[in-house]
């Protein structure tokens, strides 16, 4: 990939992040970068090729962690979700309208969807079968669970998220809104881990506790 072309790619999700895919043109590209709109459009055509290429190849080298068989490692996978969002956010923040505008964009989502549903719920029903996680209630429930979860990661949770404002810790609070609704369904033995492997909490010198994990809010890696 040529320099110029790399520079148009980053500079086209930073202005869709800002000031959303409909208020970016190839002339604000041009613009921003001080080229020509020639110079942009030698590389695309026009937006919407922009806007492919600049999903379709930062999604290359996305893909999901293995199943996960233990709470360490569903908190690994989370963590992994979240910072593929948190690299995304312009994206994830025209979802839709990115899958309705490109055939390939639309076709990569659904492909995403279907491995992260499969993946969830082998993790879930890994839980279960290890006795971390309550068993079904009611038929399905696992199944609307999954796409519960799914929803929050794609729709609710990126919609909350802006970098570097006030300070926020995103990768921490994407984290916790997660955790908050798998969390209700572990039983005692999977809370026990959760607290003891996962949630950690240190005295401060004001005799207050606050959270701490590893990498900033929750863990990484455990």
């Amino acid at each position: 990939m040529s320099n110029r072309r790399e520079l148009i790619l980053n500079t086209a999700r930073r202005l869709f992040w800002e000031r959303g895919y409909d208020g970016v043109s190839m002339r604000d590209i041009a613009k921003e970068l001080d080229f020509s709109v020639g110079n942009v459009t030698y590389y695309f055509k026009k937006k919407e090729d922009l806007m492919e290429a600049s999903v379709l190849e930062q999604s290359k080298s996305y893909h999901l962690p293995a199943t996960p068989a233990s709470l360490a490692e569903l908190n690994h996978l989370f963590w992994y979700i979240c910072q593929g969002i948190l690299e995304r956010l312009y994206y994830f923040h025209h979802y839709d309208q990115m899958g309705q505008i490109s055939r390939r964009v639309h076709e990569l989502q659904q492909a995403f969807t279907k491995d992260l549903y499969l993946t969830l719920t082998g993790a879930f029903e890994n839980l279960q079968e290890s006795g971390d996680m309550e068993q079904d209630f009611y038929p399905g429930q696992n199944e609307y669970f999954v796409q519960g979860v799914m929803t929050a990661m794609t729709y609710g949770l990126p919609q909350s998220l802006r970098l570097d404002e006030d300070g926020r810790d995103e990768a921490m609070e994407f984290m916790m809104c997660i955790w908050s609704l798998v969390y209700p369904r572990l039983t005692e033995k999977g809370r026990n881990t959760f607290h003891t492997k996962i949630y950690k909490k240190k005295a401060q010198k004001d005799s207050s506790s606050a959270v701490k994990a590893d990498g900033g809010g929750y863990a990484a890696q455990l």
